[in-house]
């Protein structure tokens, strides 16, 4: 029982690791996406004021390289005026989140469950939670769900086996010769000796 539930135990802890790590990852790939939108709304503001051919030109294309690189971090909507200008929003669809327009960029964040925080430029107080299907916060969302499933399922397992084994041993007889009781006691896989079988130890499962 105790070297099971230390095994138990050490997947445990390293599902959750991994956990941490990909929302680690989300939080910085998050900032990265924000750092483009502020690239964007530097490249409006010069474009704004630039009027040569010449000098728009190179900036024109860090604009597009910078989009391209914002695309591939979140699915973002892009649209523009007449002059030219850029209206950038979260998701596919002309609906979502304003991210930058104006020259003004908003700000996204990692949030729970796999979503994003979005905030507009012109509302910093009132943000928008949304879940990317795509892009790399999409395939991070994906793996995190990926290892929550997989703890939840280890949770699962580790209780069944606890009640399956339980069972077992109850039919046994302590030292004592009184009524065999739990293998593990389903409060933590913490490994703790127990009077159970003559000779056994019992194991604390935190489910």
């Amino acid at each position: 029982g105790e070297g099971l539930a230390t095994q138990v135990r050490s997947l445990a802890a390293a599902i959750d690791a991994r956990a941490s790590d990909i929302d680690a990852e989300r939080a910085l790939i998050a900032e990265q996406a924000t750092t483009k939108l502020q690239e964007l709304a530097r490249i409006e503001v010069e474009l704004s004021h630039t009027t040569s051919a010449v000098a728009r030109n190179p900036l024109l294309d860090l604009r597009e390289a910078t989009l391209a690189e914002l695309s591939e971090i979140v699915p973002v909507h892009i649209s523009k005026d007449a002059q030219g200008d850029l209206t950038v929003r979260l998701g596919t669809d002309a609906g979502g989140t304003v991210l930058m327009a104006g020259g003004q960029a908003g700000r996204i964040e990692a949030a729970a469950d796999g979503r994003v925080r979005a905030f507009a430029p012109d509302a910093p107080g009132a943000p928008t939670l949304w879940r990317p299907g795509s892009g790399i916060m999409g395939g991070l969302a994906d793996a995190a769900a990926v290892v929550a499933d997989t703890r939840s399922a280890l949770d699962d397992w580790s209780a069944r086996l606890a009640q399956q084994m339980n069972a077992v041993h109850a039919q046994g007889v302590t030292p004592s010769g009184g009524a065999g009781g739990p293998l593990f006691l389903t409060a933590g896989w913490q490994s703790t000796p127990g009077a159970l079988q003559r000779g056994d130890t019992a194991a604390q499962v935190d489910i």
